[in-house]
């Protein structure tokens, strides 16, 4: 229709990129195989809120890495990766880590979302940055510019898929890290049950020592 590939015009990652015709009878569309969508009346978008609340540390850059800059981040690998160097995510994950996952695999989970069961089975799920530490295993959806609301696909799907995987012998939990200008903020994605939200009560957010 518009000269897109149908798989990346079903990668809708905040409400905003939805078609007016699902606004209009809110609609959403969620992968449940690979290559197969469900359509349905479940809202998939958790509201990311404004960071008001959370107070703001000032840390040291990494300026010893020459080969990130730290005032002038173009890619969301890259912020990730500065925040991973100058300390920030061993704060929020309250303990040392390492990189261990990043990029695509497929898995098979299953979830209820608004009332709907959703059997997910061979999906590509992508990780922009998952870290590993003595008990806890932690996934980052990494964003370099502000927004409404993230799909729970681009979280819930890999926090199921590397539980499953690792069969609990460590906790897993997803992050989205959203570099808002030059400031840094973390929330912890909550999956209770059937019900999905960010943690705002205890947001963290960074940002670095100006030049």
């Amino acid at each position: 229709f518009d000269g897109k590939e149908a798989r990346l015009m079903t990668k809708i990652d905040q409400s905003l990129s939805l078609p007016q015709v699902m606004k209009d009878n809110k609609l959403s569309i969620l992968a449940i195989e690979n290559g197969l969508y469900r359509i349905s009346k479940a809202n998939p978008f958790i509201k990311v809120g404004d960071g008001g609340n959370a107070k703001i540390t000032t840390i040291a850059a990494p300026n010893h890495l020459l080969s990130l800059d730290s005032y002038r981040i173009a890619t969301e690998s890259a912020a990730l990766d500065l925040a991973h160097h100058s300390g920030m995510l061993t704060a929020v994950f309250h303990e040392e880590t390492l990189l261990t996952i990043r990029g695509r695999s497929r898995g098979n989970l299953n979830f209820i979302l608004d009332g709907i069961r959703f059997d997910v089975s061979g999906v590509q799920i992508e990780v922009d940055g998952g870290y590993e530490g003595k008990s806890t295993v932690n996934l980052v959806e990494a964003k370099n510019k502000s927004c409404a609301d993230l799909n729970i696909r681009q979280l819930l799907y890999p926090e199921l898929h590397w539980r499953k995987k690792l069969e609990n012998a460590k906790s897993v939990h997803s992050w989205a890290m959203i570099l808002e200008v030059d400031i840094f903020r973390f929330l912890k994605f909550v999956n209770i049950g059937t019900s999905f939200c960010f943690d705002f009560a205890n947001e963290k957010a960074f940002r670095f020592e100006k030049a």
